[in-house]
């Protein structure tokens, strides 16, 4: 898991047409895998994802009131209810409404399926489930009781790794792997936050710089079984370094999902309290 393999079928392909040294080229390997994704208007995705967009938490009293959100994508094991209620929860305490989008329901992937699948890089790789995060910001952006003008997304795990690789496209010259439409464009995003995202192989932001640059807030675990931590700090840090607005906490002894109290194995009281601190003076601060 730790690696996101790339399809064994596809690097088989490559090797038969004699472009092994291709392999390390990360944008010939990333559009590859582009060309193989089927694809879809922005309207058909938008139409695809709408009955998997769920409103999680508001705050008490909100009632239809058009406030602050925060849109959530969840990690390659599909929709967890434990932990999004969790962190939908963090955000209404913080005066913000949460609401999850579900990629996998639609998709017909289960949690066994995620597993071998999806985890193991070799379905839905985050240049596709991109299309969703445009599809759903259009269709939450419109919504009556959000202010559109301060919705953060966040991310965990292969959500965050999504969201990166939506930042890391210029979307005047390419779009998500499952859109078939050129010139899109985002709803404006008030901030991020990325929750120990994977960023060594087949990512969008090793190959090309942020186009799109919210305010970030990245949660990164030191000692991760499930992508490379280190890794992530240092490319978190050199994309900072090009004058991105990133606050990058680092865990050195935490694991992935660190913030699971339904994950005993895996859970950090101390980091996960410190996680919470830091997600809700981010809000705060956007508020």
């Amino acid at each position: 898991m730790r690696n996101w393999l790339i399809g064994a079928g596809v690097i088989i392909a490559l090797l038969a047409g004699g472009a092994f040294a291709a392999l390390n080229n990360e944008a010939f390997v990333l559009d590859t895998l582009a060309r193989g994704v089927s694809k879809s208007t922005l309207t058909e995705q938008e139409a695809f994802i709408a009955d998997h967009i769920r409103m999680e938490a508001a705050p008490d009293g909100a009632g239809d009131a058009a406030l602050p959100t925060v849109v959530q994508f969840h990690g390659c094991a599909g929709y967890r209810a434990p932990l999004m209620e969790h962190w939908a929860s963090v955000a209404a305490e913080a005066g913000w409404r949460a609401i999850s989008v579900d990629s996998h329901t639609p998709r017909e992937i289960d949690y066994d399926t995620s597993l071998q699948t999806v985890c193991q890089g070799k379905e839905l790789l985050a240049q596709e489930r991109a299309g969703d995060v445009i599809a759903a910001l259009n269709l939450i952006a419109k919504r009556p009781d959000v202010d559109p003008s301060r919705i953060v997304v966040a991310g965990w795990s292969h959500g965050a790794w999504t969201l990166m690789d939506l930042f890391a496209m210029d979307l005047s010259k390419r779009s998500p792997a499952s859109l078939s439409e050129k010139g899109l464009s985002v709803p404006d995003i008030a901030g991020a936050i990325l929750v120990y995202p994977h960023c060594g192989r087949a990512t969008w932001s090793t190959v090309n710089d942020w186009t799109i640059s919210p305010p970030t807030l990245a949660l990164v675990a030191g000692k991760d079984s499930i992508v490379n931590g280190p890794e992530c700090k240092a490319l978190l840090e050199e994309i900072a370094g090009r004058g991105h607005d990133i606050d990058l906490v680092y865990y050195p002894g935490a694991d992935h999902v660190f913030d699971d109290a339904s994950l005993p194995n895996f859970y950090s009281e101390k980091d996960a309290a410190d996680a919470k601190t830091k997600y809700t003076a981010f809000l705060a601060e956007r508020r």
